[in-house]
């Protein structure tokens, strides 16, 4: 590692060593006009002509300068002498995620959750960029309180713009604990390599060490030659959705392994609800429907808008950081809360009328819990077997009805209990319920 003096920048004091590389050191440092704002400023040498040091911080200042994402570091300015380039970044009050690791030794699976769901945010947006960034590894994470705790994805030093030309050019660039075998072992390989990576961190996230332990990398490549079983400590318990997701990202082979579709879209992560600007457009378009809906006397299709707008708006105000935003958020969830308790009284009045038992779930939530469990058939299957019974319900064969609804809960009710805490959970939660007093009531109607 380089020791080089601190760094003596216009605009900037500086202040204490808080990391470093092969080719850098970062120091935290704070922006004299103004608020005073607390900077990160990582200071690459340009000393005995090392080439591969300065082109590395030409890229990384190339890719952060078009980078703007809540889950990525933020590049504020940069500047050079004849000595060094200096980088001027978001300071990350929490250090980077192997410190935090080294504190806690491994998290439960519900905060592991909220790091995969933004890490996996932070990876769709530079998908968006055909960007690789081929060095995800917990070093590169950084974490900061806003006063939640945020991840962001930073050092795009070794990140590449995936191409032919330049594919090959980085066959050896990166951590080798966290590098995907096709890359370890000299194959062709392509974006994927990064949720290889995200496995691996995943996995030390869960149980404390990468899956490889503290071996060698030639215990590593022989262990990836071999294409030994990957396999979880048993005093480790996690949900079958957490499995499902880690072991698909963690194929040896990239043909196998999940895709970027299928990670963002799988149902560990509940992407569809991540706080973002395109979801709080997304609340406003469900609003409109809905009331659109209820004006023509369809509420059972508004109250799926309803539901699926309050759903959204959750999200955001967990994560919401200004006082006055986060009150708006939350006086809207009260709105939609209100406006959902009277469609759901509606429904039950019309329901009344026709003399049939009250089916709420008919056209409302289930649609969107049905999508969020489409890729979990055990879920799924009770799903259907309990719509097939509303079914029955509407054709007045209440008998089938019943042995049909008794037959999803059998199904639905042991699941529930090993299902992560989250939006699908609370959703399926309130399935059950409703069907279970549908079940009652097509008992006392027998």
């Amino acid at each position: 590692m380089i020791i080089m003096d601190p760094p003596h920048l216009d605009g900037y004091e500086w202040g204490c060593k808080i990391g470093g590389g092969s080719f850098s050191s970062v120091y935290k440092g704070v922006l004299k006009s103004g608020e005073k704002t607390p900077v990160a400023i990582k200071c690459i040498s340009r000393r005995n002509g090392r080439k591969v040091g300065n082109d590395a911080a030409v890229k990384e200042i190339a890719l952060m300068k078009n980078l703007n994402h809540i889950n990525i570091v933020k590049l504020y300015d940069f500047q050079f002498d004849s000595k060094n380039i200096y980088i001027i970044m978001e300071f990350c009050t929490e250090g980077d995620l192997a410190m935090f690791l080294k504190k806690k030794y491994k998290f439960a699976e519900s905060f592991v959750q909220i790091l995969m769901q933004q890490l996996a945010s932070a990876l769709r947006y530079l998908r968006t960029k055909n960007i690789c960034h081929m060095d995800l590894k917990p070093q590169n994470i950084l974490l900061t309180r806003t006063p939640e705790l945020v991840l962001k994805v930073g050092d795009f030093g070794l990140s590449r713009i995936l191409c032919d030309e330049n594919i090959e050019q980085s066959r050896f660039a990166g951590s080798f604990r966290y590098m995907a075998p096709e890359k370890i072992l000299n194959q062709k390989y392509d974006s994927r390599i990064d949720l290889w990576s995200v496995g691996i961190i995943m996995y030390e996230c869960l149980v404390g060490r990468t899956p490889f332990g503290s071996t060698t990398l030639k215990a590593i490549v022989d262990t990836m030659v071999q294409q030994k079983p990957i396999e979880v400590p048993a005093s480790i318990s996690l949900s079958s959705i957490c499995e499902n997701l880690l072991f698909s990202l963690l194929k040896y082979n990239p043909g196998e392994r999940i895709g970027f579709d299928e990670f963002f879209k799988h149902e560990f992560l509940q992407l569809n609800y991540l706080p973002c600007p395109e979801n709080y457009e997304r609340v406003k378009t469900l609003v409109n429907e809905g009331t659109s809906l209820e004006k023509i006397k369809k509420f059972p299709g508004a109250l799926i808008k309803c539901e699926e707008a309050i759903c959204y708006l959750e999200g955001f105000s967990c994560t919401e950081t200004n006082p006055e935003q986060k009150r708006v958020v939350l006086e809207k969830i009260t709105e939609y809360k209100r406006w959902q308790a009277q469609l759901t009284c509606l429904i039950e009045q019309s329901t009344q009328h026709s003399n049939k038992p009250s089916i709420i779930t008919a056209e409302n939530q289930y649609q969107s819990l049905y999508n969020l469990c489409k890729a979990t058939p055990n879920i799924k299957n009770g799903l259907d077997i309990g719509r097939v019974a509303e079914m029955y319900v509407l054709d007045d064969k209440k008998t089938i009805a019943l042995e049909k609804i008794t037959a999803a809960l059998d199904i639905l009710i042991p699941l529930i209990n090993t299902e992560p805490n989250g939006i699908r959970k609370d959703m399926l939660h309130k399935q059950i319920q409703q069907w279970l007093l549908l079940g009652e009531t097509l008992k006392k109607a027998l």
